[in-house]
């Protein structure tokens, strides 16, 4: 069962992740930043931690959390796949 700590323990790494990889891309001057990927990453955060308290208090139902996971996985790799075609504020041929 998760604790309050626990779950502000978890965002708290999360932010600390984006914004190191953030920072990253930022030094590069890639299109997606610091905030970018910290927000993607408190976002991706809360939602797993959401399905996995929805699976801890349905006990005996069939509750599938990682369809959750999967919705952010194909999010993550929509966001990616923009910024790949983003160039400088306009779209690459």
């Amino acid at each position: 069962m998760l604790t309050r700590i626990d779950i502000v323990i978890r965002l708290l790494v999360a932010v600390a992740l984006g914004i190191i990889v953030g920072y990253e891309k930022e030094t590069h001057d890639e299109p997606a930043g610091l905030r970018t990927h910290a927000i993607v990453s408190i976002g991706a955060c809360l939602f797993t931690l959401t399905g996995i308290l929805i699976a801890q208090d349905s006990p005996g139902k069939s509750i599938d959390a990682s369809r959750i996971t999967a919705g952010i996985v194909t999010g993550i790799g929509f966001l990616g796949a923009g910024a790949m075609f983003q160039e400088k504020n306009r779209l690459s041929d």
